[in-house]
């Protein structure tokens, strides 16, 4: 999940370049001038996976170890400090990670054994360590559980088990823990009902999840019709999209849910003040609408990274809000492109 004005590209040779707000050094150059144009990561580094937080930014190389930089008020980067940095520095720790995930102030990762860590701002107790002690390394996330997905939201944090279920932690003011309460929690908790999910995704304070047979799932808050379920009423347990929909990825953004079809369209949802939804207005919807233009997509996150499929030359949908990026990207190299509104 990423909440500010950069952007990250990870090119086929496993470098990172980055464009955008640079405040904090978010963009990892060295420098904290802002660039409208990609800059490159600075160090002889190689990485297979990038996420970007609240003006901190992750990736993860093929040996598993996670570096970071930018903000680290909260000890978000994991190098045993709070030192703001413009360049990658290591997680400390003898660690070895197969996922990285970013939370608003706080950082995720999962080993290959399931088990997943947390670091940085922890205040509703969302690194699930059975405290709210911030941290500036990695803590384990307590209770003999075994993920095999992991998801930060703004504030809280979500995982998935190789069963289907999926577990909460954090903050919960409109249930997004979605346990059937608005209380914070700082462990583990199981979303409520009988579901088997295959994937799960965290906006800002809303959860989404998609079972095999393509039906999305959503609970939170719901004040701009996020949750896709006809109305605007929060919702601390899981409930159904409307429409005879059959998804095959779905991503949650700060208050607008987006999802895909085997066919390439895309349909969303939720606040469209900025004409975010791309159905070439600005009405906020609470059941899914279908992005104008026929744009063929291969591939959709809260990021906008958005692949299109080779030869395809898609027009921005209604505003620049709707951030596509096309065939340019991929004569350029570039295998993710996450750009965070």
């Amino acid at each position: 999940m990423g909440l500010s004005n950069s952007s990250y590209a990870l090119d086929i040779n496993f470098q990172v370049w980055a464009w955008g707000d640079n405040t904090y050094g978010q963009l990892g150059n060295n420098s904290t001038t802002g660039r409208s144009s990609p800059v490159l990561v600075v160090g002889s580094h190689s990485f297979v996976e990038i996420s970007g937080g609240y003006f901190h930014s992750l990736a993860r190389k093929a040996d598993g170890s996670v570096w970071a930089w930018g903000y680290n008020d909260y000890g978000q980067l994991g190098d045993n400090s709070t030192t703001t940095r413009s360049s990658p520095v290591l997680v400390v720790g003898s660690h070895s990670f197969v996922e990285v995930m970013d939370g608003y102030y706080h950082s995720l990762a999962r080993k290959a054994d399931g088990t997943v860590w947390t670091w940085g701002y922890n205040v509703y107790g969302q690194l699930g360590d059975n405290s709210t002690t911030d941290r500036s390394s990695p803590v384990l996330v307590v209770g003999s559980h075994s993920f095999v997905e992991v998801m930060g939201g703004s504030y809280y944090s979500l995982a998935r088990k190789a069963d289907g279920t999926v577990w909460a932690w954090g903050l919960n003011s409109s249930g997004q823990l979605g346990d059937n309460s608005t209380t914070a929690r700082s462990s583990p908790v199981l979303v409520v009902g009988s579901h088997s999910f295959v994937v799960v995704m965290g906006g800002m304070n809303h959860s989404l999840a998609r079972k095999a047979d393509g039906t999305v799932w959503a609970w939170g808050l719901n004040s701009s019709g996020q949750l896709g379920d006809n109305s605007t009423t929060a919702r601390s347990s899981p409930v159904l999209v409307v429409g005879s929909h059959s998804f095959v990825e779905v991503m949650g953004g700060y208050d607008h849910s987006l999802a895909r079809k085997a066919d390439g369209t895309v349909w969303t949802w939720g606040n469209n003040t900025y004409g975010q939804l791309g159905d070439n207005s600005r009405t906020a919807r609470s059941s899914p609408v279908l992005v104008v233009g026929g744009i063929p997509l291969v591939s959709l996150d809260f990021y906008s990274r958005l692949q299109y499929r080779h030869g395809a030359t898609p027009d921005v949908v209604n505003d620049a809000a709707w951030n596509a990026y096309r065939d340019p990207f991929l004569s350029l190299g570039y295998v993710q492109v996450k750009v965070k509104l």
